[in-house]
């Protein structure tokens, strides 16, 4: 039977991390990469694992790297402390390990929530992600959506990882200005202004809410198409005000 890491970075996440490490407890290692948590995240992993490390943030890529290097067993298990495996995914990956895989790396769907909540627009459902791979020759790039690299086919499974993508709509805009702040490092201001503020914006809308069918999910739904739009709008503007104050 081959062995299993699990990968997770934290910080402040004691309202999330014991429902994740519960669904990962069977595996062989937990690794936890934590960037300097003030809550009770570290105290509630000790009670899971030994192996804690305090990193200091660089970005998603750089610490997920870094708990790849901590890593022993045969396979990588990336996931977050706001998401769990369920049930049937974890009966999968079990055979997977005992069985011995077929493929270097497996894409696994994200059912994702707002609250309690399921998206059900095509943008959130299926959203299938590279989750569990082998550690050899593994690696990550990207500094706020991370990918991960490896050698090999790449399969699927069927079972799924639950995300509490976001508490409530609070949370949401929250996430959204502190994401659109990290993916503005290193680009520049588009060309074409005009499309990007007006034009853009209002083709994009009708993607997630029509093509998407974000409104399947009724007031929620729309809710969640228009801040997918001003995510991409934020970019722009954030880009635009920080280009003015030079």
């Amino acid at each position: 039977m081959e062995t299993l890491s699990v990968n997770i970075i934290t910080k402040n996440e004691e309202s999330n991390i014991k429902r994740c490490l519960d669904s990962v407890s069977w595996t062989n290692e937990i690794i936890i990469i934590d960037s300097g948590s003030t809550d009770s995240t570290i105290s509630i992993c000790k009670e899971y694992t030994n192996n804690i490390y305090i990193e200091e943030w660089s970005n998603y890529a750089e610490q997920r790297n870094k708990a790849l290097k901590k890593s022993t067993c045969d396979w990588i298990l990336v996931i977050d402390a706001d998401e769990e495996l369920t049930e049937d995914l974890i009966r999968e990956i079990r055979s997977l390990l005992n069985s011995g895989a077929t493929n270097a790396g497996y894409m696994i769907s994200m059912k994702n929530y707002i609250g309690d909540q399921w998206l059900k627009s095509k943008r959130f459902t299926p959203n299938y992600q590279l989750r569990l791979f082998k550690r050899e020759g593994a690696y990550f790039h990207g500094a706020v959506h991370e990918r991960v690299n490896i050698n090999g086919e790449i399969g699927m499974l069927k079972g799924v990882i639950n995300h509490f993508t976001y508490k409530d709509l609070h949370d949401y805009l929250f996430k959204v200005n502190k994401y659109t702040t990290l993916e503005i490092q290193g680009k520049k201001v588009p060309k074409f202004l005009l499309y990007h503020l007006l034009v853009r914006p209002m083709l994009k809308f009708i993607h997630e809410y029509f093509f998407k069918k974000g409104y399947r999910n009724g007031w929620l739904g729309l809710t969640s198409s228009i801040f997918l739009v001003l995510y991409d709008y934020l970019i722009v503007a954030k880009l635009l005000e920080r280009e003015n104050l030079k």
